[in-house]
């Protein structure tokens, strides 16, 4: 629950915590998990955006795309950002090829502070926090005028990029984690 009086940067906060606790990554499912829904839903690419809010799961570029509707509905300034794996290369510009950006970003700007957020919608990171294989590389801005940039993704502050997890595990008496 939001209160009615919040700012749209706190909505939008809301938003990015609720996105993540209501929808499933799909671009996270292990290759047995991914067969299974690949098998139920195989035309869910011609459904895409009803099928997205029905199901309550999509691609991270999808739940990116999704996140950045919501952030343009409640008025705060947001662009995408088209990034690459830098495990695997790291963005040319020169190099004429959107092959080489898999993964989308938003980037959101606060209109009080000017402060700017490069999110990651749907990956389990709090807002504001990027996995390392995104950030302190080269990645193309799209804008709303629908021309793409090149621009550096700076790494989070390190008082933002700190966090834990916690598991709790058994296993049964055949060796299997549960």
């Amino acid at each position: 629950d939001v209160d009615s009086e919040a700012s749209p940067q706190q909505k939008l906060r809301a938003v990015y915590d609720w996105l993540g606790a209501n929808f499933r990554n799909l671009s996270m499912l292990t290759r047995e998990e991914q067969e299974q829904v690949d098998r139920r839903d195989e035309d869910r690419e011609v459904k895409r955006d009803s099928w997205l809010i029905a199901s309550r799961q999509g691609t991270s570029m999808q739940l990116a795309e999704l996140f950045y509707g919501f952030a343009k509905t409640l008025g705060v300034p947001a662009d995408l950002l088209y990034v690459c794996d830098s495990t695997q290369m790291f963005f040319n510009f020169n190099l004429l090829s959107t092959r080489q950006l898999d993964s989308l970003l938003v980037v959101v700007i606060d209109k009080d502070s000017g402060k700017v957020a490069y999110v990651a919608p749907g990956l389990g990171l709090s807002f504001g926090q990027l996995p390392w294989w995104q950030a302190s590389g080269d990645g193309l801005l799209v804008t709303s005028t629908g021309r793409g940039k090149p621009v550096f993704v700076p790494p989070p502050p390190a008082d933002e990029s700190e966090s834990s997890t916690s598991v709790i595990m058994t296993l049964s008496q055949a060796g299997t984690a549960h």
